[in-house]
């Protein structure tokens, strides 16, 4: 190991435990004299960048790796420091957040200038090495195009996807979604160092209710105006108000509206009277609740027919006949 510690810990590699100091130049020969060592972090920082940086150091030991994130990123976002990339990568490495370590290492490495020593940049990549094999990789394949693609609630892109999906150890939720599909939710496991494929078929989010209207074998159904069936006619429906209408020859024609929700389905059952009855009586049957439409509840009573009167029983004592009534 030449006396250099292990690069599987993000930590041991950062520029000093976070508070990082740039590495000092080897020491120059007699002559010339050496070269000034070059500025830390911490002294080449400096306002609201150098007070966020301060406070980001004391999170992190204090071990508030996230609220040292928001500090680091806040003073990178000031002084575009690529030094602090290295900073939020450690925070994110003990977050176990492995995937944002690849790319925070990648970006360091990639926007680093003088202020990294070549050493540092073998640590970088030691440590990208390391953290592949706890990164896994999915495919994702949709048969719709224009569909956003998230991972554990992170957007990740928009269908079709032209290269696989980086995620972490774990169960890793998988959801894809599109304005007038339904959503689509798929768990997958990643082991780390692991390729998988899911495909995911996107379903039209259909919105309709069912409706079930009965008469007698010869009555004509109408729905909403349109002619749909002779006695009994089922099918589906946009939620909302529709008009009913039943006819038969000889018999009074009924017509009613009737809402239906979302997912619901409505039955109606009828009784259509002949012209020359009485009062026309139409009876619903729609989610196991009985109703008379068209007909009061006192009315529904005052011309119930009478119970029948009971047959008489003749007495013992003639030639009397006794009669005798007995009501339930």
């Amino acid at each position: 190991m030449n006396g250099r510690p292990l690069v599987g810990s993000l930590l041991i590699v950062l520029l000093a435990e976070v508070g990082a100091r740039a590495q000092a130049p080897s020491p120059a020969p007699p002559a010339p004299p050496a070269a000034p060592a070059a500025a830390s972090l911490g002294e080449s920082l400096s306002g609201g960048a150098k007070d966020d940086y301060e406070s980001a150091r004391v999170l992190f030991e204090s071990g508030d790796f996230a609220g040292a994130l928001v500090k680091f990123q806040h003073a990178y976002d000031l002084s575009s420091d690529v030094r602090l990339l290295w900073n939020m990568a450690a925070c994110e490495k003990n977050l176990r957040h492995y995937v944002r370590v690849l790319r925070l290492v990648d970006r360091y490495l990639h926007e680093g200038d003088t202020r990294i020593t070549e050493a540092q940049r073998a640590d970088a990549a030691a440590v990208v090495r390391t953290v592949r094999s706890l990164v896994s990789t999915i495919r994702v394949i949709v048969n719709e195009p224009g569909a956003s693609v998230f991972v554990d609630d992170e957007a990740i892109g928009t269908t079709p996807l032209k290269d696989p999906v980086a995620v972490d150890l774990g169960e890793r939720r998988v959801r894809v979604s599109k304005a007038g599909f339904k959503d689509q939710v798929i768990v997958q496991t990643a082991a780390g160092a692991s390729e998988a494929t899911i495909s995911i078929v996107l379903e039209h989010d259909v919105h309709e209710g069912r409706l079930v209207v009965s008469t007698e074998a010869s009555g004509a159904i109408r729905v909403d105006g349109a002619a749909v069936g002779l006695g009994r006619w089922e099918g589906p429906v946009t939620p909302g108000t529709h008009s009913i209408g039943v006819s038969s020859p000889g018999m009074r024609p009924y017509s009613a509206e009737v809402v239906v929700r979302d997912g619901e389905t409505r039955s109606l059952d009828l009784a259509l009277q002949h012209e020359s009855g009485g009062i026309s009586a139409a009876w619903w049957i729609a989610g196991g609740i009985v109703a008379a439409a068209g007909l009061g509840t006192g009315a529904y009573f005052l011309f119930r027919p009478a119970p029948a009167a009971p047959a008489p029983t003749l007495g013992t004592i003639p030639p009397y006949a006794l009669t005798i009534q007995s009501w339930r």
